[in-house]
């Protein structure tokens, strides 16, 4: 009764499901910039929202999420509760911008240079396959695994064994938001949505080239075509990557602030996604406080770090401290429980 089987629905049901929660998602991300993002005077890209509401809005999924399964505030649902607000938000998003969203696609017109033609190709294609069925061997077992867990037991695995079910995390919960609602390619559709905030900062550069290399690059295609939490966070960091070298030493104090906030919010959710993007967070984290210290803003900084480490990964050491008695030398080291024998 557990099984995968039991969470999707035919074709096309399941795609169009996924599609609707994904316009969901855009709803929330743009309603989250126009809200508060373009506030910030220095922002640059006010008419490029929908580019990057894919990226925003899952992190503001994501994020409640995970700190109603660390402490099992009735998880399970409150992950169905976001589904079907999702879902309504969805519907409501293509209603209200229909002639936005037509006005979008006819304006990639095929007669506009090479570069161009061959961008839309791409994506094109590479929709296509990640609104294909999952077929990973690894997001089969233990990232499709970890987002079922959370709809059937509603917490983060607490036994040791299966011990690679241990690493499922905060990036399995948008696919278990799809499979809630029956939506199987609602994970893979997420993590190929996440290109699109690529289009207006190579777009405004002129080096449609290097976006193409990035879109046609083999490993674009292995990612796409599976819901492993990683394309959307991989390019999260090149984006405030860009930020911090170009935009972030040009901002006001105000505004260089509230920023520092977000991204460092976006850093550490991206940490808990995969503990492999410790290295590049780290080091983006580390460069940005460099740039504060050489404008001498000290104390703000270092307090909104402190409260980021204790609303995002405070609660994830509870929970290892709590469950497999993990100490926090320990858990800055490994996301393993290296404290268990083996």
């Amino acid at each position: 009764i557990y099984g995968s089987e039991n969470f999707y629905l035919d074709a096309p049901l399941s795609l169009l499901i996924s599609l609707i929660l994904f316009f969901g998602v855009i709803f929330i991300g743009d309603f989250f910039q126009k809200t508060l993002i373009n506030r910030i005077n220095s922002y640059s890209f006010i008419k490029y929202n929908i580019f990057f509401s894919p990226i925003i809005g899952t992190y503001l999924i994501v994020f409640p999420l995970y700190i109603l399964l660390i402490f099992e505030i009735y998880p399970i649902f409150f992950i169905k509760f976001f589904s079907y607000s999702i879902f309504v938000f969805g519907i409501a998003n293509i209603y209200l911008n229909k002639k936005i969203y037509l006005k979008l696609i006819q304006s990639f017109k095929f007669n506009q240079s090479i570069e161009t033609q061959v961008i839309i190709l791409l994506f094109i294609l590479l929709f296509l396959i990640s609104a294909s069925p999952i077929t990973h061997s690894d997001s089969l077992d233990y990232h499709l695994n970890g987002a079922l867990s959370f709809l059937n037991y509603g917490h983060f695995q607490k036994e040791i064994l299966p011990m690679h079910s241990i690493l499922a995390s905060v990036g399995e919960i948008p696919l278990s938001i799809g499979l809630s609602l029956g939506g199987e390619q609602f994970g893979g559709i997420i993590q190929y949505a996440s290109l699109f905030s690529l289009i207006p900062i190579f777009f405004r550069k002129k080096n449609k080239l290097f976006l193409i290399a990035i879109l046609a690059c083999p490993i674009t295609l292995f990612l796409v075509s599976s819901p492993k939490p990683q394309l959307l966070f991989c390019v999260t960091t090149l984006l405030i990557f860009i930020f911090l070298i170009e935009n972030f030493s040009k901002l006001k104090s105000k505004d260089i602030i509230i920023t520092y906030l977000i991204g460092l919010f976006l850093l550490s959710i991206t940490i808990l996604a995969k503990y492999s993007f410790i290295l590049s967070s780290s080091l983006l984290i580390i460069y940005s406080y460099l740039i504060l210290l050489r404008k001498k803003i000290i104390f703000t900084p270092t307090i909104l770090g402190l409260l980021i480490f204790v609303f995002t990964t405070l609660p994830y050491f509870y929970f290892k401290y709590k469950n497999f008695d993990t100490s926090l030398i320990h858990l800055f080291l490994s996301p393993l429980p290296l404290n268990i024998y083996g």
